[in-house]
């Protein structure tokens, strides 16, 4: 609505495209049927309660990742080497998941999927004994921990489209013949 570069035609084709796409328009109006029909949507909390499944331990890992490193036996400086490859498989999980949703155009499969392996990680780092004879295994299951962030990126894209409403439908738009 507020593309100057867009004249005429031109701003009545891209409101269209809006409209076909059921997406909406800025509107700077406080409606309060939205907030109720936030407020008792089903949909809207489901989307809260993933993301706020997949935040909750983010802080804890992010926080005290060093701390469970040093349990499995490593000086300080070993395990600020050890916390880096976490990093990048963040990025791999993060980039991957994306890649693979677009791909196959299905992110409820890939979140599945990445959900597995910070369940198997999280198994490992509780099952195995936290001593020096564990610690590659230990290791492993905290660098699959590392996948949970690709998550987060998939959810916030998955409501985005499924939640997409069109309050251009009562505008009084009509395109060219």
């Amino acid at each position: 609505m507020q593309a100057r570069f867009l004249k005429g035609d031109d701003k009545l084709l891209a409101i269209e495209r809006l409209r076909m796409n059921n997406m909406g328009v800025a509107s700077r109006q406080w409606k309060w049927e939205h907030v109720r029909e936030v407020l008792v949507d089903s949909k809207t909390w489901v989307w809260f309660l993933l993301l706020t499944v997949i935040s909750i331990p983010s802080g804890g890992i992010s926080t005290f990742g060093p701390l469970i490193i040093k349990s499995f036996g490593f000086n300080q400086f070993t395990t600020i080497l050890f916390n880096m490859p976490f990093g990048a498989c963040q990025i791999i999980a993060t980039i991957g998941g994306a890649a693979l949703a677009t791909k196959y155009k299905c992110k409820s499969a890939v979140i599945a999927l990445l959900c597995i392996p910070p369940i198997v990680g999280i198994i490992m780092l509780m099952v195995l004994t936290h001593n020096k004879a564990n610690r590659a295994p230990l290791l492993v299951g905290y660098y699959l921990i590392s996948f949970y962030p690709g998550i987060s990126p998939l959810i916030y894209s998955w409501s985005g489209q499924n939640t997409g409403r069109s309050c251009l439908k009562s505008l009084p738009i009509s395109l060219p013949a």
